[in-house]
């Protein structure tokens, strides 16, 4: 027969053990998230699996609101089956980033609305594409640090070391405030990002002109090539010209120097004789048309 103590004891031990069941249930193996219990789900298509795998957390701005439940191929890339909560209730004017939790390549979904406003995502929606975002492989990135250390001849490699070490010494300080005016100019960035979003979206239509004018800018590129062909051809006279000109512009300005004393009464001369032609310019024009008969008539 049982004391009441041990009755207490197995009361405790029963209850202590449905708590910690429920735990790992419901938190650890989030078997709600499994069975779809208050969740819906969403299609993610990505260019590529970019890592992504199953039980891979999804985020709404950084805070947890559903799982990765599968990643299958597809003839365009990869598709993602997420499972979300369904609260809060999530734009479908979005992003969808996937990123790298850690160094190891834990990755997970991000979501970043662009919009607070309906329509929002519903059981069966789909994230195309080109909402997406996946970060860029390491794998490609390596092979292609690996080919450019190849290329370097293992015998000038510690020649390359010494030169890299002398060239960058002391440029600690230098280093820092590139790094920081890099890091300045990428927040101004970030600060007018939509306003340079704007700008590129006003381009459009100027560089839609600039293709539909694009004989125009061939043929005076064109042009452009004959005239600096010519001044090429004549790379000589040009060279005696500028050689010659700084001389030819001094005889210039000292004979305008010798004769400014004489150039105005000269002037105010020419300015009376132009004044008579006024005054008889009937007279001239008549004498003009008689004239060129009667040389005519002297040399028959």
């Amino acid at each position: 027969m049982l004391t009441r103590f041990i009755r207490t004891q197995l009361i405790v031990f029963t209850i202590v053990s449905i708590v910690g069941m429920s735990v790992m249930v419901f938190g650890y193996l989030q078997i709600p998230t499994l069975l779809g219990l208050g969740r819906y789900t969403v299609k993610l298509e990505l260019t590529s699996s970019a890592g992504l795998y199953r039980f891979g957390n999804v985020t709404l701005r950084g805070v947890q609101i559903g799982k990765v439940t599968s990643v299958v191929p597809t003839e365009a890339g990869a598709q993602a089956t997420l499972v979300l909560d369904t609260s809060p209730r999530i734009p479908a004017d979005l992003q969808a980033h996937v990123r790298s939790v850690s160094a190891v390549g834990e990755q997970y979904v991000d979501l970043l609305p662009r919009t607070d406003t309906a329509p929002y995502l519903e059981d069966g929606s789909v994230i195309s594409v080109r909402d997406t975002e996946i970060p860029q492989q390491v794998g490609p990135m390596l092979d292609q640090l690996s080919e450019l250390v190849d290329s370097v001849p293992k015998e000038r490699l510690s020649d390359l070391l010494a030169e890299s070490y002398q060239g960058f010494e002391g440029a600690g300080d230098d280093f820092g405030s590139l790094f920081d005016s890099a890091s300045t100019i990428g927040t101004d960035f970030a600060r007018i990002g939509e306003q340079t979003r704007i700008l590129l979206d006003d381009a459009v239509p100027l560089l839609d002109s600039q293709v539909q004018t694009v004989d125009s800018i061939r043929q005076w590129a064109h042009s452009l090539a004959d005239v600096t062909g010519q001044l090429v051809a004549n790379d000589t006279q040009i060279r005696t010209l500028v050689r010659q000109g700084p001389g030819a512009f001094d005889e210039t300005s000292r004979l305008l120097s010798d004769v400014k004393p004489t150039l105005p009464v000269l002037l105010a001369n020419l300015t009376s004789i132009g004044q008579i032609g006024v005054t008889y310019r009937p007279s001239v024009e008549q004498l003009l048309v008689l004239l060129p008969n009667y040389v005519g008539q002297l040399h028959t």
